[in-house]
């Protein structure tokens, strides 16, 4: 069962900490006090039960259920004023394998941890994260809280009541960002945001993002994505599945295939994207029936769910049943909204523009 606490902090703060699940680690906890309150985890002292005690903070991998905190428990957090001098390190327990060898690296506590989190525990991974830029100390600032994902006792998604649905985005050229930013943020508006992350780690990691893999020098392609008129595509899916640390899953319509990003990398949450050929959709879970209101949507899953990926799978082939996709080997299309014959991707996009029409077909002469 998720614990629910009260986090009070310096200077009359205080927030109530839902999510954590009861397995949940005293490094997770400190990090989200480290969100919450905005006091960094090597000036945290924190004290709990009553009356309040001081809580050994040696082993971060300690669940808080053995510490005695449990769904109601108050954790009073104190900021101490520790100073370093200019040779020293900040402490980190030794306790918590791997993070001493990020910090070597010249990476922060916070960047450290986060990154560890995030790979769970993976050291190789966690380097990754930190030395190709996806997780800096400027990115831990804008990183939403993962609201918890609703399982069954045997891992399967709670499905109840719910149906999977395509969730329209606007064909603006920053469909791909905004449908993974309604996905993970419930934000249709988030394009420029996530263009800056993706221009960013590309810049500040040319040795991985090089111009045989880009197809530009770095330079010229951070500058390129920031463009509000050019389209993203799997180079962005997959910094952006790293930026969040799930699997993005982006169904295409025509073929009716299945493409993750971010596979293999121990995610425990995973979006899923609809893909006509030129557009991205999200998919959600909405709350009884299509028509349900938006703010009820499920938009991430477990990581590996079948039943969630097959809800997802049977709404592309009944698109593609009504050949709702768009094939760019010079076929003729037509705005399945109002009929109109249009001549390839860029008539589609120009009409789209003008109509706020969203959806084309392939146009099939009776």
């Amino acid at each position: 069962m998720p614990l629910t606490l009260k986090v009070n902090g310096p200077g009359g703060k205080s927030a109530i900490l839902k999510g954590l699940k009861d397995s949940a680690t005293l490094q997770q906890l400190q990090i989200k006090i480290e969100e919450l309150l905005g006091v960094p985890m090597a000036q945290q002292k924190l004290r709990a039960g009553f009356p309040p005690k001081d809580m050994t903070l040696q082993d971060l991998t300690a669940e808080l259920t053995s510490l005695g905190i449990q769904t109601g428990s108050a954790i009073t957090v104190v900021k101490e004023d520790t100073q370093f001098t200019s040779g020293d390190k900040a402490p980190i327990p030794v306790t918590l394998p791997g993070a001493q060898q990020i910090i070597d690296m010249g990476f922060s506590v916070a960047v450290a941890l986060k990154a560890l989190e995030v790979s769970h525990g993976e050291v190789e991974n966690a380097l990754d994260l930190c030395v190709n830029g996806i997780i800096t100390d400027e990115s831990l600032e804008h990183v939403p809280t993962a609201p918890p994902v609703p399982v069954t006792s045997h891992g399967g998604m709670t499905t109840a009541n719910r149906v999977m649905v395509r969730r329209v985005i606007d064909a603006d050229n920053s469909c791909l960002f905004n449908a993974v930013g309604y996905c993970m943020e419930k934000n249709r508006r988030i394009g420029p945001k996530l263009r800056k992350i993706i221009a960013d780690c590309v810049r500040n990691s040319p040795d991985v993002y090089t111009e045989a893999v880009l197809g530009k020098a770095p330079k010229q392609y951070s500058d390129w994505i920031q463009d509000p008129a050019q389209w993203g595509g799997e180079i962005e899916l997959f910094i952006l599945s790293q930026y969040y640390g799930c699997e993005v899953v982006a169904i295409e319509i025509k073929s009716a295939h299945a493409y993750v990003y971010g596979e293999g990398k121990n995610y425990s949450r995973r979006i899923y994207l609809l893909y006509d050929g030129v557009h991205y959709d999200a998919l959600a879970m909405a709350a009884g029936s299509p028509t349900a209101p938006e703010s009820l949507d499920m938009t991430q899953f477990p990581a590996g769910d079948e039943s969630s990926k097959q809800a997802a799978l049977a709404v592309a082939a009944e698109l593609k049943e009504g050949r709702q996709f768009v094939d760019l080997l010079g076929c003729t299309l037509r705005c399945m909204v109002c009929n109109k014959g249009l001549s390839g991707q860029e008539e589609a996009l120009l009409h789209a523009r003008e109509t706020n029409h969203q959806n084309f077909g392939e146009y099939k002469s009776s």
